[in-house]
């Protein structure tokens, strides 16, 4: 059996300025540096056997203070666990699209499959590279414990289509967890868990 750990990414920019940022390249916030601290601390003892990571600055920095207490363990990064690409939405403000185009944001927010934000990528597309990229990590590490960071609103879509209902939005730095046997899904343990930050963290938000 294969345990993977998927985690969502610190506190970063787009979180903070209430922005789309689906594939723009921000940084993280000082609030999102002081989660990873809490965060490295979750994953101390954890026997971790890979860390991959979407290649956007804000999930490569998380990675990285997730094996902070595995150095010999490197970063293997992918744009295949990046966030889903919003299109002519990227780097607007959540208000400024719901205001102009609010029937397609409304679908978006629902986790509306054939949802396609600003003309970028279809939720639909989202779910299906996800689910690839996840079998393929947990069949090349089987018996193996891997965490794998992403974004907020690729793991809502993977894990609603894991669990087979609707999964809400989950706090910067949260964590699933899954279990798989060679490729296939064995159990999904349980999604967004917080608890190693304050409680006022620990609140589930919106996407924005």
């Amino acid at each position: 059996m294969t345990t993977i750990y998927l985690v969502r990414h610190a506190q970063a920019e787009g979180n903070l300025q209430r922005a789309f940022h689906g594939h723009t390249d921000g940084q993280l916030t000082p609030h999102g540096l002081a989660q990873l601290e809490r965060l490295a601390e979750r994953f101390r003892e954890v026997p971790l056997a890979a860390i991959y990571s979407s290649d956007l600055t804000r999930a490569v920095r998380t990675a990285q203070a997730v094996g902070r207490f595995h150095p010999a363990l490197p970063i293997i990064t992918t744009p295949r666990l990046r966030e889903i690409h919003a299109g002519d939405w990227e780097g607007m403000h959540f208000w400024e699209i719901a205001a102009r185009d609010p029937e397609a944001y409304d679908s978006f927010e629902a986790g509306d499959l054939a949802c396609r934000p600003g003309g970028g990528e279809s939720l639909a597309e989202v779910a299906a590279r996800m689910q690839a990229v996840v079998s393929e990590i947990a069949a090349h590490h089987p018996g193996e414990t891997v965490a794998a960071v992403s974004h907020g609103c690729a793991l809502r879509t993977l894990l609603t289509q894991l669990c087979g209902q609707e999964v809400g939005w989950s706090p910067n730095t949260s964590v699933s967890l899954l279990e798989y046997d060679g490729g296939a899904l064995r159990r999904v343990v349980y999604t967004g868990d917080a608890s190693h930050l304050d409680e006022a963290d620990r609140a589930r938000p919106r996407f924005r």
